[in-house]
C-alpha cells in the first residue's frame, strides 16, 4: 500500500459483537489506508447490549464450544478463556469444556480482546477509532462521495461507507403506560436501575415470558429475592433448556419442505414424533433444520410469513431460542416453591399506588380481569425491530430521506443478498451496509453468533470490494 493514497473512513455504527466483528475483519484483510470509526452511545465498546450485564448469573444461551467468532477456528473462544483462566477463575467452572455454559459479561471481555488484538496487528496505515457518542443523522454527498455523519454531541465527519451494527433496540413502554421509561413502579428490564431499590420480600411483576424475563429472574434469585414474583404475557410461554443430545439426520430439504406454515408445523411435528421413538430429544430435530432455516424462511410467501409471525413464533422461539440449564434450574425451583407464577394474559391498565402500582391482568381466553398489587413491574417484552416505527434519531432520519426501505412485515429492513441496504425504491445503496437484526424480516435466523459471524465476514469483504481502487477515478 503507498502511504500517498487517500485514507477511507468506514463508520460503523453500533459497537457490540457485530459491528465490533465487522471491525475486526476490516483490520484484518485492509488492502488500503483506512481509518475505522467504530461509534458506540455506550460507555464501553464491545459488550452492547446483550454482553453488558455484569450478573454472572446471567449465562450465554449457548455453550462455549460453539461461541466462537470465527467460524474457521471453532477452538477459538475455549483457548481464550484457557489462557486467561487465571483471571477469570471466580467466573468460570472448574471442569470448563466445550459444554460449558459462561458468563454473558466474560464473552464481552472475549469481543474487547478479539478487537484489541486484531487493533495490535493491523498495518500502520489502518486505523481504529473508538467513538463513545450517538449517531444522529446521515447526510449524502453529490456523486457518490459518501456521506456526512452527524453525532449527538455536535461533531461530523465525512465516511466512504456506513455500516448500521445497530442489533437490538430494547422495546419501551407506550407513552400510553409511562412518558418516563424509569418511573418509580415502572422500569425496563435492560436500565441499570431495573431492580434498584427494590425490598426483598417486595412483590413483582415481569411483564413478558422470554429470555429477557428468565434473566430478571435469575438476577432476582441472585438477589436472595424473598418476595412474590409474576409474569405475564399473551401465551404464558417459558423457553426450554439446552440438552446435551446426538445430531439428527437432516429430514427437509428447501426442494422437499412444504411451503405453508401448516404443512411445515405438521411436518416437524411428525418428524419429532419419529424422532422420539428413535430415541432422539425433540432439540435434535429442531436442531437439524439450523443450517436451512434461512432457505425455508424466503420461500415463504408473505401471506405465509405473515401467518407464522401471528400464530406460530411464541412457539418457534421458546423451543429455537433456549437457556443454560444451570438458569432453567433456578427458574424451575422458582416456579415450584410458588415463589415465581407464570400467566397467560393481557395487561389491561397500570394504576400508580403509594406503595407501588396496581396492575389490571386479562387472562387469556377469559373477560376476567383481576388487579396485581406489586411494588415494582419491569418490561421484559424484548426488543423492538419494526423500523417503520422505531424512533431512534438515526432511523427517524435514514427514514424521512428514502435512504432505508423498512420490511413490510415489520422485521428490520430490506436489504440486498450481501448486507446492502435497499432504499424506499429499492435501489441498492452504495453507501449502507447491514447485518443481524435489522435483516430479521429477509432471513428470518439472523441473531445468533453462527449467522452474525459469518455475516460479519463477508460483509467486511463486501465493503471493502466496494471501494475504488487507490489512484483510479471514479
Amino acid at each position: 500500500m503507498l502511504t500517498s493514497d487517500p485514507i477511507t473512513t468506514i463508520a460503523i455504527v453500533g459497537a457490540g459483537f457485530s459491528g465490533c466483528l465487522v471491525a475486526v475483519h476490516l483490520l484484518k484483510t485492509a488492502n488500503r489506508p483506512l481509518l475505522i470509526e467504530l461509534i458506540d452511545r455506550s460507555h464501553e465498546i464491545g459488550p452492547g447490549v446483550a454482553y453488558s450485564t455484569h450478573d454472572t448469573s446471567h449465562l450465554l444461551n449457548v455453550s462455549a464450544g460453539k461461541m466462537s467468532a470465527f467460524s474457521d477456528d471453532p477452538g477459538h473462544l475455549l483457548r481464550w478463556l484457557d489462557y486467561n483462566r487465571s483471571e477469570l477463575a471466580a467466573f468460570l467452572p472448574n471442569d470448563l469444556n466445550a459444554s460449558s455454559f459462561i458468563p454473558r459479561h466474560i464473552y464481552g471481555l472475549y469481543i474487547q480482546s478479539i478487537l484489541e488484538e486484531a487493533e495490535a496487528a493491523a498495518p500502520s496505515n489502518v486505523r481504529l477509532e473508538r467513538v463513545i457518542d450517538e449517531v444522529v443523522a446521515v447526510e449524502p454527498q453529490a456523486k457518490g462521495k459518501g456521506a456526512i455523519v452527524s453525532l449527538r454531541s455536535g461533531r461530523a465527519f465525512v465516511a466512504d461507507k456506513i455500516v448500521l451494527a445497530v442489533g437490538n433496540a430494547p422495546a419501551v413502554p407506550s407513552a400510553s403506560q409511562t412518558k418516563d421509561n424509569d418511573t418509580p413502579y415502572l422500569r425496563h428490564a435492560w436500565s441499570a436501575s431495573a431492580l434498584a431499590g427494590l425490598e426483598l420480600d417486595a412483590p413483582v411483576l415481569l411483564i413478558g415470558t422470554g429470555l429477557t424475563m428468565m434473566d430478571m429472574v435469575v438476577s432476582l434469585h441472585s438477589r436472595h429475592h424473598q418476595g412474590k414474583i409474576y409474569a405475564v404475557s399473551r401465551r404464558g410461554l417459558l423457553p426450554l433448556t439446552h440438552r446435551s443430545t446426538k445430531p439428527y439426520p437432516a429430514f427437509l430439504t428447501p426442494d422437499t419442505a412444504p411451503k405453508t406454515i401448516r404443512g411445515l408445523l405438521r411436518c416437524i411435528r411428525s418428524e419429532v414424533q419419529t424422532a422420539a421413538q428413535q430415541g432422539y430429544d425433540w432439540r435434535s430435530a429442531i436442531d437439524s433444520l439450523r443450517p436451512i432455516t434461512q432457505q425455508l424462511w424466503q420461500q415463504l410467501g408473505r401471506a405465509e410469513q405473515r401467518r407464522f409471525l401471528r400464530h406460530a413464533t411464541p412457539y418457534w422461539d421458546v423451543h429455537r431460542h433456549r437457556i443454560a440449564p444451570e438458569m432453567g434450574d433456578v427458574v424451575r425451583a422458582m416456579l415450584e416453591s410458588g415463589q415465581l407464577t407464570v400467566t397467560a394474559g393481557r395487561i389491561q391498565d397500570y394504576q400508580a399506588a403509594p406503595d407501588g402500582v396496581a396492575v389490571t391482568v386479562r387472562d387469556r381466553q377469559t373477560q376476567t380481569n383481576r388487579v396485581l398489587q406489586v411494588s415494582r413491574a419491569v418490561n421484559c417484552t424484548g426488543v423492538q425491530i419494526d423500523y417503520r416505527r422505531l424512533p431512534q434519531s438515526l432511523i427517524a432520519n435514514l427514514r424521512a430521506q428514502g435512504l432505508i426501505r423498512p420490511n413490510d412485515i415489520g422485521l428490520g429492513l430490506d436489504t440486498a443478498a450481501d448486507g446492502a441496504v435497499l432504499d424506499a425504491r429499492g435501489n441498492r445503496s452504495s453507501l449502507l451496509y447491514t447485518l443481524g437484526t435489522p435483516r430479521r424480516g429477509d432471513l428470518w435466523e439472523t441473531i445468533a453468533v453462527p449467522e452474525l459471524r459469518e455475516q460479519a465476514r463477508a460483509l467486511a469483504a463486501t465493503v471493502l470490494s466496494s471501494l475504488p481502487v487507490p489512484g483510479v477515478e471514479r
